[in-house]
């Protein structure tokens, strides 16, 4: 509650944090007629018709979490069709509250948010993956073709059909060259 409660006294005496430069500047993507906030992107996705979807890494942390849910919206505002699963279960989210606290700071609500255990036939229906904060799909995804990878991990050598500009693995000897996949997305959008 301390947060949000700085939060909006920032907003009121015109300091501007850097959280809020970039949800304001996500909000203010939008071409005409698509959807102006990521509030609304989410609350319009569809698992069922998603024939490419955003997966980030299986400890469903804030950086997966908010990686999956940014690419896909960013991307979204060039005609790309991307649709971003929370790769826990639902009821699982609560153990995560600074990654709760974070989406409910931009205005995200919860329910709206597609998570593995929403669709019994999510796994078994083939569709292309884009992976975000890891590089190796599990093996309960194997009808899934993954098609980007966005990291900061080791490179596990798999999925070796994704190539170029579409492996983008921040990863140099033995450290991460970035922080975060988050990181790599907010690259995407200057």
């Amino acid at each position: 509650r301390l947060s949000r409660s700085w939060a909006l006294t920032s907003r009121n005496t015109g300091t501007v944090s850097r959280g809020t430069c970039i949800s304001q500047r996500m909000a203010s993507i939008s071409a005409e007629g698509k959807v102006r906030s990521l509030g609304e992107f989410l609350k319009q996705q569809d698992v069922s018709s998603a024939n490419h979807v955003v997966l980030g890494n299986e400890a469903g942390d804030a950086d997966s979490i908010i990686s999956a849910l940014s690419l896909s919206f960013v991307d979204s505002m060039q005609s790309k069709s991307l649709t971003p699963l929370v790769s826990i279960k639902r009821a699982d989210l609560c153990l995560r509250r600074e990654t709760v606290l974070l989406l409910e700071l931009v205005g995200v609500d919860t329910d709206n948010l597609i998570y593995v255990d929403d669709d019994e036939t999510l796994l078994n229906t083939k569709r292309k993956v884009t992976l975000v904060d890891h590089n190796s799909l599990a093996k309960d995804y194997n009808l899934w073709d993954p098609v980007e990878i966005l990291d900061h991990h080791l490179d596990m050598g798999n999925h070796e059909n994704v190539q170029g500009g579409l492996r983008q693995i921040a990863f140099e000897g033995e450290h991460a060259s970035v922080g975060s996949t988050c990181t790599l997305i907010a690259e995407r959008m200057k």
